[in-house]
């Protein structure tokens, strides 16, 4: 976890962050059960995809179990990444950027439909 911190660090200026966050929508026939669950506001059915990338865009997780209809925020508060998290189960990379300063966690970055969360994660 320390390298792939430094590299994003290195590459973005971003202490501590360990990937960007979002979502996609893959376009699937209409499913023949529940079909007004898959209707996204794309106008089609979907899947929804979240995604988390490292600091080269490589994927690091991606789920694609989600209905269309599904918001951000709820895939997110239902993924593995965030179970993960919230149980200390990713290794972390705590750091310090001055000397009697508190040690500041790693994050993901996502945009304003990803909600705003700490999470203390194990120190290694």
């Amino acid at each position: 976890m320390t390298e792939k911190v430094g590299e994003f660090e290195a590459k973005f200026g971003l202490t501590q962050g360990v990937g960007c966050i979002d979502g996609t929508h893959i376009p699937i026939e209409c499913p023949s059960g529940n079909s007004q669950d898959f209707f996204c506001y794309k106008q089609c059915y979907s899947l929804r995809v979240p995604a988390v990338c490292d600091y080269k865009g490589s994927f690091i997780d991606v789920e694609y179990s989600w209905p269309g209809s599904v918001h951000d925020a709820k895939v997110f508060g239902n993924s593995s990444i965030h179970a993960k998290l919230r149980s200390s189960k990713l290794p972390s990379a705590f750091q310090t950027r001055f000397e009697g300063s508190d040690k500041i966690l790693n994050y993901l970055i996502g945009d304003p439909a990803y909600p705003l969360l700490s999470f203390c994660m194990k120190e290694y």
